[in-house]
This record gives structure tokens, C-alpha cells and sequence, in this order.
């Protein structure tokens, strides 16, 4: 395998740790405390979060080999702005924080689709 088959690979993980990430959205409707299953989201979903951020740049520089602006990068982008409402919102008593925060799975699940296809 080589690096560019690599970073394909790693792309596809990226993937599925973005669906790891959102999948406690749905969940947090779909299941009611104490299930494991809500319990184990919760405490994944900040690492998966964090390890899809490494993950994609290691990703973009692997298929890349420089920095490029492509659709990759502002999905990136609302990845990262997704996690500064989880991290910032409750910090600075933004009042609409964790709206957001719940909002942008959605336009990063639509940039994801605009990145593989489009």
C-alpha cells in the first residue's frame, strides 16, 4: 500500500469516526439514561471528535502532500467550529451555544457528502 492509498484509507476512516462523533445526537432522542449505549457516546464522542481533527489534517497532508484549498478544508472548518461551540459556548455563556452545537453535525454531514461526490 502506498501513501496515497494510505490517505485514501485514512479518509474513509475519517469517516467513520465522524459518524462515531454524531452518532450521540440521534441517540441522546432515540435512547433514555441510564442506557450504556448513551453512557458510552458520551464519553467517546469529545475523543472521536479531537482524533478526527488530527486524523483529517494527517489525511489532507498524506493525499495532498501540501496545504490545498479544497472541499476537504471546509469541512475540516466546520468540524473545528462544531467543537469550539462545545468547547467555547458554555465557557464565554454564549446562550445559544448548545444549538448550534447540535446544528452543525448537519451541515458537516452535508459538506461530507459535498466532499466525497462533489
Amino acid at each position: 500500500m502506498d501513501m496515497h492509498e494510505f490517505g485514501k484509507l485514512l479518509g474513509w476512516v475519517n469517516v467513520a469516526l465522524l459518524f462515531v462523533a454524531a452518532a450521540i445526537f440521534p441517540a441522546r432522542k432515540l435512547l433514555k439514561p441510564p442506557d450504556r449505549t448513551l453512557t458510552f457516546l458520551r464519553r467517546i464522542h469529545p475523543w472521536a471528535a479531537g482524533l478526527l481533527v488530527v486524523s483529517a489534517i494527517t489525511h489532507s497532508t498524506i493525499v495532498w502532500g501540501v496545504p490545498q484549498f479544497n472541499s476537504g478544508q471546509v469541512l475540516l472548518g466546520a468540524i473545528i467550529l462544531a467543537i469550539l461551540f462545545a468547547w467555547l459556548g458554555p465557557r464565554l455563556r454564549l446562550p445559544l451555544w448548545f444549538k448550534l452545537h447540535l446544528i452543525m453535525p448537519l451541515a458537516v454531514i452535508g459538506l461530507l457528502i459535498w466532499h466525497l461526490w462533489g
